[in-house]
């Protein structure tokens, strides 16, 4: 049975009772000690704890939407954390090329070697993740 079953079967039940103590209330107490003066206290008690419950219950209805919103912050958390793996490794790749490019450059290898190395790297980091190489391009890292 669930929290919602729960709670609408015992508002079921505080109904049934609010209406049999109804007539009860409505009636003028003689004693404050007698059997219809605590049966009307004991019922405002129990309505006070009732509303109290209804109220505990909203409140833990919401703490468990919080739950709900960190799930998500956490999973998107994740997604990030592996963009930025892809980032680096990307990175790292750029720098190579940087370093061919270096090497080229001192030891005087022609151009169309280095450009033939880079285009590889370029074209890797594409066929894996093209919004990447996309935005390497654009940012004028390769």
């Amino acid at each position: 049975m669930t929290l919602d079953e729960r709670l609408e079967a015992v508002a079921h039940g505080m109904k049934s009772v609010s209406e049999s103590v109804a007539p009860f209330q409505n009636q003028p107490n003689d004693t404050p000690d007698s059997e219809q003066a605590v049966l009307v206290r004991k019922h405002a008690v129990l309505v006070i704890e009732w509303e109290a419950v209804q109220n505990d219950t909203d409140v833990l209805r919401e703490e468990l939407k919080e739950d709900k919103w960190l799930t998500v912050f956490r999973t998107v958390t994740e997604q990030a954390d592996g963009m930025m793996g892809s980032l680096e490794k990307a990175i790292n790749r750029c720098q190579v090329c940087s370093c061919v490019h270096n090497i080229c450059i001192i030891s005087q290898t022609p151009r169309r070697i280095l450009f033939g190395r880079c285009t590889g790297e370029v074209q890797k980091i594409h066929s894996r993740n093209p919004h990447t190489g996309a935005q390497l391009v654009q940012t004028r890292i390769l």
